[in-house]
């Protein structure tokens, strides 16, 4: 976690009231920041709160929003965050090999439910696609879907019935299913998620239980030393991908290619031969209208083989003194600490369909920062970097010159 305050630099000219407190310092169009590392989380919010950072990077948990709201010194702006919450599969391990099955694990969880009662309403509910819907390359025609009963019946359908009367299902050979889904130990929110995907699946006739374990061990059964080609040892498990992963739609190939070279993010281990095609495809695509096609076709693709189980987009929830600085831009999928935040300029009123997916202000006291998607610019930034860069070579030139005249530059280099 980085925390985040800013300072004027020595030798500036300016003065700080203390080092302790310091202060978002403008000269010549530039700030001085100053990023201290701070590891854990309530230290950091706690500093947050007592003034003694300007800002922080980490998004605010969602139990903790309304306290930050309520605080008449800090500003709090929330938008579309572009993590990716999952319920990965192991799908080369039976009977998570079998479609049906994927499926039926599919129909069972409750999405919104986990989005209202974890996530207290601070997170999108995920699409079966992947993709996040504020992406330009979303399927809009994909829905999450939640039927227990449907759930059921598909098992049933596949031969995955209780034949010993236990409440839990065996294969269609008559073996116990018995699965476990591995969780962060230091991570609440995917704890409590994995609870309760355990009892859906529990109340379905799927037996399995949760196994916290410290982020190494799990990473180490789920990605071993980040190799898929080294294959993987667990049932089911909560996972998080960046936001990289929707950032770059491409990316999709990296998730579910069964070619551990191309797939290299596969940690499911899944395998479809028509999925591969319409990777190799998209990958020799290069007409824009055609990729999204191939884009959306991929995520309906998806949808149906259910190879990973997308759950929620959290939102980010950042929080900040606006006076010590107030022109943080959200840019979508990466909130208020971006490049767009820093660039000295006038704030301009974006389309509505660019701004986050709730600029209503998470309290009557607080306000919606600027935003911006990862496609939108600012000509008037661009400008002004342009200059800026002018000068620095103009200084470089002069420099030289001087170089030459007296031997050595201003700085004995």
């Amino acid at each position: 976690m980085v925390g985040f305050t800013a300072r004027s630099m020595p030798g500036t000219g300016e003065v700080n009231q203390s080092y302790q407190h310091p202060h978002l310092i403008k000269r010549w169009g530039l700030f001085y920041a100053y990023f201290p590392i701070i590891e854990d989380t309530t230290a950091m919010y706690n500093a947050l709160q007592a003034g003694e950072l300007d800002v922080i990077s980490s998004s605010i948990s969602p139990e903790l929003v309304e306290q930050f709201s309520s605080n008449p010194a800090l500003k709090v702006v929330r938008g579309p965050g572009y993590s990716t919450s999952l319920f990965q599969i192991n799908a080369e391990k039976y009977p998570m090999t079998e479609t049906a099955f994927r499926q039926a694990i599919d129909f069972a969880i409750d999405k919104e439910n986990l989005v209202k009662t974890v996530l207290l309403g601070y997170a999108e509910v995920g699409s079966p696609g992947f993709i996040h819907p504020s992406s330009s390359y979303f399927n809009s025609d994909l829905k999450p879907v939640f039927d227990k009963e449907k759930a059921k019946q598909i098992l049933e359908e596949a031969g995955f019935i209780d034949k010993d009367g236990d409440g839990f299902r065996e294969d269609q050979e008559g073996k116990k299913i018995d699965l476990t889904t591995l969780v962060y130990s230091g991570n609440p929110i995917r704890i409590r998620t994995a609870e309760l995907i355990s009892e859906a699946l529990n109340e379905v006739g799927i037996k399995n239980a949760v196994k916290a374990m410290d982020s190494t061990t799990v990473d180490s059964l789920m990605w071993p030393d980040f190799d898929v080609s080294k294959g993987r040892d667990y049932d089911l498990g909560v996972w998080s991908w960046s936001n990289t992963m929707q950032l770059f739609p491409d990316r999709m190939n990296d998730l579910f290619h069964s070619d551990p070279a191309i797939g290299s993010v596969n940690i499911g281990g899944y395998k479809n031969p028509e999925f591969d095609q319409l990777g190799e495809k998209l990958k020799q695509t290069y007409d824009e209208n055609e990729r999204l096609s191939l884009i959306k076709e991929i995520q309906a693709f998806v949808a149906e083989d259910a190879p990973i189980i997308p759950l929620y987009y959290q939102e980010i929830v950042g929080a900040f003194n606006p006076e010590k600085y107030d022109q943080y831009v959200f840019q979508v999928g990466k909130g208020i600490i971006n490049k767009l935040s820093f660039v000295s300029t006038e704030k301009s009123d974006l389309p509505d369909n660019e701004k986050a997916s709730s600029d209503t202000p998470v309290s009557t006291d607080s306000k919606t920062a600027n935003m911006s998607t990862d496609n939108d610019g600012n000509n008037t930034s661009l400008i002004v970097f342009g200059l800026i860069l002018l000068v620095a070579v103009i200084g470089f030139i002069l420099l030289r010159r001087k170089k030459k005249n007296k031997g050595n530059d201003d700085f004995d280099f």
